[in-house]
């Protein structure tokens, strides 16, 4: 009977300290998207990070990502199965190299940060840099620029590797980087000319 109890106490133990590793296991990213859309729906640009945790991670836990300082976060979140985001709240923090550390508890295995900012120079002829610096390994990162409707000139450097239309007329420029270390630093430069103001669509008026 000894030798039972024993037995089961030894199991729960060794249940919760391989449960307690798997739970600090360092978090990572499986697939990430990083969208970029200059003068979208305002005279600003639109940022979304878009991906995934592998599924083994143990969830809920906080998550944490690096946007430049100032920005308007619009979002961060889960995605649920069915496509709806969950609702989060995040805490901002100051972070080096003028960046500011987003975190916030992610309770799915899909997660979303959106944010606007505006980083354009120069009218008509207008130019940017954008920069993603990695606070988490990612297997793969995709980065894809939104060509605004009505710019011309539109140069990117270095150049994208891939072009793509979506249903709505826009242009894609396409870049795909394979495991991103933490610490790792994605960056694009961003010209082109428009000389009309209005962003490539109206934003919907809130009823």
């Amino acid at each position: 009977m000894l030798k039972q109890i024993s037995f089961v106490v030894t199991a729960i133990i060794s249940f919760a300290f391989a449960a307690t590793v798997h739970a600090e296991d360092p978090l990572r990213i499986s697939s990430m998207g990083i969208f970029v859309f200059p003068e979208y729906d305002q005279p600003g640009v639109l940022v979304q990070y878009q991906g995934t945790v592998p599924e083994k991670t143990a969830l809920p836990r906080d998550i944490s990502f690096l946007v430049p300082k100032g920005v308007g976060i619009a979002a961060a979140c889960g995605i649920k199965a069915d496509g709806t985001h969950t609702s989060e709240t995040w805490k901002e923090s100051d972070a080096a190299d003028g960046l500011t550390q987003v975190t916030y508890k992610l309770s799915e295995p899909n997660f979303h940060v959106e944010y606007y900012y505006n980083p354009l120079v120069g009218s008509p002829d207008k130019k940017m840099e954008f920069v993603y610096k990695a606070l988490l390994p990612a297997d793969e990162i995709g980065l894809d620029i939104q060509h605004p409707l009505k710019a011309t000139n539109f140069v990117l450097s270095p150049e994208a590797s891939n072009l793509h239309k979506d249903n709505d007329g826009f242009t894609y420029h396409s870049y795909t980087f394979k495991q991103v270390a933490a610490g790792a630093q994605i960056s694009t430069n961003i010209a082109y000319t428009k000389t009309d103001s209005s962003p490539s669509i109206t934003k919907p008026a809130s009823a």
